[in-house]
């Protein structure tokens, strides 16, 4: 069974793919899910992200001044140079993963599968939306909405996605959520606004909850996939 190394690096090799055959156009499309970034943006945040990570330079993460300061220095970049640099810290990752608490390889995947179908929908293409990344980055995601729902002093939350019932947070759910495990992931990590979340709960009271579940703030607007 894949791990949480696997599914990265797996992810890693599927966006070069496709980043390599874009042309600059392309590569300067905007990215909607990422407000402010283009294609060529987001690949120099996933190479950031495996530098800073590995070399505990965390001061100011997630915030936009960290984010930020991985594409700024990589402007003057080629794009060909940045592959290069993230395909290098792949190793460095995977040993990193076999060391560090599980959760920091379960917030790997999530962000490198979440930031993949950013950069899928904004050159038009969908990819596996439930293939093994997915669902691993899903089952992760379950865990952290659950402990930001305790922390924040709210009750669980049930998480019904097919035939797969699970739950995020203690004691007994007094709210369901259904949907597929890729539109939790956009869900969960910022890829909707509060009333697409209102609108995936299927019993209970929304109110309770959308304010807390997100281990990401809502966009403001709708984004349709």
């Amino acid at each position: 069974m894949a791990d949480a190394a696997d599914h990265y690096e797996a992810a890693t090799v599927r966006i070069a793919g496709i980043v390599r055959n874009l042309d600059d156009r392309q590569l300067a499309t905007p990215v909607p899910a990422c407000p402010g970034w283009t294609v060529r943006d987001l690949v120099c945040h996933l190479t950031g992200v495996a530098k800073d990570v590995t070399a505990n330079n965390m001061a100011g993460a997630p915030g936009r001044a960290w984010t930020d300061a991985q594409v700024n220095t990589r402007t003057d970049v080629p794009l060909a140079g940045v592959l290069e640099e993230w395909e290098a810290l792949v190793p460095v990752v995977r040993r990193f993963m076999g060391e560090a608490p599980a959760l920091m390889g379960s917030i790997l995947v999530s962000d490198v599968t979440a930031h993949e179908h950013d950069l899928l929908a904004a050159v038009g293409r969908t990819g596996d939306r439930d293939g093994g990344t997915v669902h691993f980055a899903f089952e992760g995601l379950v865990g952290r909405v659950g402990t930001k729902l305790t922390e924040a002093g709210k009750p669980a939350l049930r998480v019904v996605a097919g035939d797969r019932e699970l739950v995020a947070g203690d004691g007994e759910p007094a709210a369901t959520v259904t949907c597929s495990p890729f539109e939790f992931i956009r869900a969960f990590t910022g890829r909707r606004s509060p009333d697409q979340l209102r609108a995936l709960f299927t019993a209970g009271d929304p109110e309770v909850f959308v304010g807390s579940m997100s281990v990401f703030e809502p966009r403001p607007d709708p984004l349709v996939e």
